[in-house]
């Protein structure tokens, strides 16, 4: 009886161990499915809300492969860039400093030129114009020793320009004050035309005509004005010059600029993309710049 007890003992610990075993392997199991159901939901949740890392269409991420491993420069905009400001261009497209510096000096010093030369143009043509004022005068018919007077005496008794192809502005105009020293049927206005004072040969208009001192100087007078204004407006050129040059260079720096860190406008990368919560496919992609 007690044999018989001990053996029933026996076989029903030996069936209960295994039991035990299957039922502990499959929590086990269970306990593994549903970690990896949650954590694809949580993987998936990432996805959704963007803060997956492996998106290629994160900008981030999409900055730290092929074209966009580097700083794009826009020609265009160095082009204008420079245009409006030579050597700003160049700073934009990364130029040496040198550069930078360059065409900015070249532009504030030819601006400083033109700056000085008409100021100087300036002060000559008030010179001459007080000059004139002093030393020309255009009187009438009754003031001897005069423009109108000297007209009178040879022939314009009506008021009238008898044999003379230039006719005076009413008021003292740029055109005015160029008249009086150009023409020699001007010539009676100037009062040491009056005088016994010694004439210069010189030859105006083709012609050899004699010229009073005071005239002559009158003449080199605004001709320094002259050549002072017009150096000034050279300088307004060269200017201009300076800034399609500066601009054409900041654009050519742009495109070198480009080449030199992609190679070229135009790459072919190889990225992983999921389409599900656990796996991943090779996607190419090819990006072009324009």
């Amino acid at each position: 009886m007690k044999k018989a007890l001990l053996l029933t003992t026996i076989l029903a610990t030996l069936l209960y161990l295994p039991l035990s075993a299957i039922t502990l392997e499959n929590s086990e199991l269970n306990l593994k499915v549903q970690a990896l159901k949650n954590n694809g939901h949580e993987y998936i949740k990432m996805l959704t809300q963007g803060d997956q890392p492996g998106d290629e269409f994160d900008e981030a991420n999409a900055k730290n492969s092929g074209i966009y491993n580097y700083e794009y420069k826009s020609p265009k905009k160095a082009f204008l860039y420079s245009l409006l400001l030579p050597g700003l261009g160049q700073r934009y497209a990364g130029s040496s400093i040198i550069k930078q510096i360059g065409f900015l000096g070249i532009e504030g010093t030819l601006w400083g030129f033109q700056f000085k030369n008409r100021s100087d143009g300036n002060k000559k043509t008030d010179e001459f114009q007080a000059w004139a004022d002093k030393y020309w005068t255009e009187g009438d018919s009754t003031t001897t020793q005069s423009y109108r007077g000297w007209l009178y005496l040879h022939g314009d008794t009506e008021g009238v320009t008898v044999g003379y192809d230039h006719t005076l502005p009413s008021s003292k105009t740029q055109q005015y004050y160029e008249m009086i020293g150009k023409y020699d049927q001007f010539r009676g206005g100037w009062d040491d035309y009056w005088s016994d004072t010694a004439k210069y040969e010189i030859i105006v208009n083709e012609q050899l005509v004699n010229i009073s001192p005071h005239r002559a100087t009158y003449l080199d007078m605004r001709k320094k004005a002259n050549d002072l204004l017009n150096k000034a407006d050279n300088f307004i050129v060269y200017a201009l010059i300076n800034h399609l040059v500066s601009a054409f260079d900041a654009a050519i720096s742009a495109r070198r600029h480009n080449r030199n860190q992609s190679g070229d406008n135009w790459s072919l990368d190889t990225i992983m993309k999921y389409y599900s919560a656990t796996e991943e496919i090779p996607v190419v992609r090819f990006s072009y710049k324009f």
